[in-house]
């Protein structure tokens, strides 16, 4: 069964528009049950409910006033193909298609640095580390490097991605740069065991005023070094995350209401 379009029933000549609102009219008998008319006049119906950019779609295709549906079939056509892309179903096979990669190419190594890790804190338990004062500057040291050294190279990573609004490539380089960042974390557990070694120190009262400078020392620049970069990394979050947002916003409203949207 076909439909014409209402200016059909005049003088009006066959345009792209009234095929759109056949199409359109089929596709909503087909995908609720209910007459056009009947859609129009009670609303969609709940037994056969359908996403509402969808029936947004159609309802645009059945406008009464030819002028306001569709100007082609290729606009519809960008429609129903976004619909699709962006459907639930896509997203959560893309979302397990990441995660499966990046588990693939990553998995390896972000195992060998657990176990580094894992190695270096067993030595640290079993040698007595953490029963010095230096476990504490040790440990603020590692936070230290491994935020300020994610944060440095990871922001134009974020800004790549985030031009393609693409929320996937930004985790996936925030994990990739992570896990770089704890390896070069090991270097002042490295530096703090080897003092360790050297001094030999078992008991906090042992340190001298050298030792205690260059501890002390060290953690107040680290700590100076930490809040700096936070406090710029926080403002360039500040600016960056509300205009990401609204690009990704405006990605999700479909090609065609954004050209009506133009055209007002």
């Amino acid at each position: 069964m076909g439909y014409a379009a209402p200016e059909q029933y005049g003088k009006a000549q066959t345009t792209a528009q009234t095929d759109i609102y056949g199409l359109g009219a089929t596709l909503q008998t087909l995908l609720t049950g209910k007459e056009p008319l009947e859609t129009l006049a009670g609303g969609a119906s709940r037994d056969h409910p359908i996403p509402e950019k969808l029936q947004a779609l159609l309802t645009s295709m059945l406008e009464q006033d030819a002028s306001k549906r569709p100007q082609s079939m290729n606009e519809v056509k960008q429609s129903l193909q976004w619909l699709k892309e962006h459907s639930t179903e896509q997203r959560v096979k893309r979302t397990l298609a990441f995660t499966w990669n990046f588990l693939a190419h990553s998995g390896l190594e972000a195992l060998l640095l657990m176990g580094l890790l894992l190695f270096i804190y067993l030595i640290f338990l079993f040698s007595g580390f953490f029963n010095t004062p230096l476990w504490i500057p040790c440990l603020l040291l590692m936070l230290s490097t491994v935020v300020c050294r994610s944060a440095y190279y990871l922001r134009q990573e974020v800004e790549e991605a985030a031009r393609r609004l693409n929320a996937k490539e930004v985790l996936g380089a925030v994990l990739k740069r992570l896990e770089g960042s704890i390896l070069y974390a090991l270097i002042p557990a490295i530096l703090f065991f080897y003092l360790y070694i050297n001094y030999n120190i078992q008991r906090p009262e042992d340190l001298s005023i050298g030792d205690a400078l260059f501890l002390g020392g060290g953690v107040l620049a680290s700590i100076i070094y930490g809040l700096s970069f936070f406090k710029r990394e926080i403002s360039w979050l500040l600016h960056f995350v509300p205009s990401w947002r609204r690009a990704r916003k405006h990605q999700q409203v479909p090609p065609l209401q954004q050209q009506m949207h133009k055209h007002r």
